[in-house]
């Protein structure tokens, strides 16, 4: 080989060529990272499209009933999950869930929640046995740091309701006198036990009272304090403005948390909540 000295030259084509061979690794890796990140925004898209489908498009008219809802994702992808559908003429079945973490992996335990309510529907079961089997099936198939909270009432022409409450935040029954009612009758959380019983409850609605369902991403709102917004609050809300119809009720308590909170970029839970107000007919 040549023992000349290195030239100041040689040095400096030396010194461009290896920065440009870093800034070539570089970019390359940029655009890798680009390509996984685009890869994983499409993947949640879909994952959030498929999510948007499994939750009702519409609410089906019910005689006597006024029904508004609200579903307000943490992420591309939530984990909070609420059904009305239309048994049969007499019956509708309101249901609303809270999965254990958030993103793509609640979204797959919800769609499991959507898979069993929709499966059993046709069945000739009670609402104690439905939510039974919904239990046995999900403690099958369900890792053991994974559980899902839910209530689900069927709803009567006669404003009577079942329901079964499965270790969710009991909702609040607002009678039109004031009175104040937690539906609270059920067992535990679904996928923890196997073959556990759940025990139903009955309640009958007059005109003007009204049944609030919810997710912890309601109550627990976090405001700038750090201190949680509180089923207090929400309760002292909704009864302040009981007279409103479902709808405005939704949009009071929404402001009321965004009031509370301040601006955030995104929240830091699924928020669901779900109003029914009975009417005179």
């Amino acid at each position: 080989m040549n023992r000349a000295p290195y030239h100041r030259k040689d040095i400096e084509f030396l010194y461009a060529l290896g920065s440009l061979a870093v800034t070539s690794i570089q970019n390359a890796e940029l655009v890798e990272e680009r390509i996984a990140r685009q890869r994983l925004e499409e993947e949640l898209r879909m994952a959030r499209e498929i999510q948007r489908n499994l939750l009702p498009a519409s609410i089906p008219k019910i005689p006597g009933l006024e029904v508004a809802t609200l579903a307000l994702p943490s992420r591309e992808v939530g984990g909070d999950y609420f059904d009305i559908v239309s048994i049969t003429k007499d019956r509708t079945l309101f249901m609303i869930a809270d999965v254990t973490g958030k993103g793509a992996p609640a979204a797959l335990l919800m769609s499991s929640i959507h898979a069993c309510t929709h499966v059993m529907l046709p069945m000739d079961l009670t609402l104690q046995e439905a939510i039974e089997r919904t239990n046995s099936v999900l403690y099958e198939n369900t890792a053991a740091d994974k559980f899902i909270t839910a209530f689900a009432a069927i709803y009567y022409p006669d404003r009577s309701l079942s329901f079964v409450n499965a270790g969710h935040e009991a909702p609040l029954l607002i009678r039109a006198n004031g009175e104040v009612e937690h539906l609270e009758d059920g067992g535990p959380l679904l996928g923890i036990i196997p073959s556990v019983p759940y025990f139903p409850g009955y309640i009958t609605l007059a005109p003007d009272d009204f049944i609030v369902l919810f997710t912890d991403g309601v109550t627990e709102a976090m405001g700038e304090a750090m201190e949680e917004y509180t089923e207090q609050r929400l309760l002292d809300l909704l009864t302040a403005n009981s007279s409103c119809s479902p709808a405005a009720l939704i949009e009071l308590v929404q402001n009321d948390i965004e009031n509370f909170t301040g601006p955030v970029a995104a929240l830091s839970d699924d928020r669901t909540l779900i109003i029914l107000k009975a009417t005179e007919t």
